[in-house]
């Protein structure tokens, strides 16, 4: 298997981060800080101007649950059906909360698919 590594940056006060192209990889992991949100979705653009949050197959935004007592410094892995959506894609990250102290860099891990 191919891995790729890409660097998502949350600027200070930020809810949302910068966009990531994925090219022919699959989003399949995060390496966080600690950060101020327990939640982390994830919106997804084909043209790179428009961004759509992602939604499960159950109609509610795609997230990732940190916790409330400990909001990061840990690796975590990201759910099958957004990993599926983002080869050729641009992908941001969402923060439930303003990031406070930024900016926050998280390495994302991508697989070749």
């Amino acid at each position: 298997m191919q891995y790729r590594l890409v660097t998502f940056t949350v600027a200070d006060e930020a809810t949302a981060s910068d966009a990531q192209k994925m090219g022919s990889f699959e989003l399949r992991g995060l390496s966080l800080p600690t950060i101020d949100s327990a939640t982390i979705g994830f919106q997804i653009s084909v043209d790179g101007t428009t961004f759509r949050t992602v939604y499960t197959n159950s109609g509610t935004p795609a997230a990732l649950t940190l916790g409330t007592a400990d909001t990061g410094a840990k690796f975590v892995a990201i759910p099958d059906e957004v990993a599926r959506a983002t080869p050729g894609m641009q992908v941001k990250l969402t923060f439930g909360a303003a990031q406070n102290g930024g900016p926050y860099s998280i390495v994302g891990v991508l697989e070749k698919v």
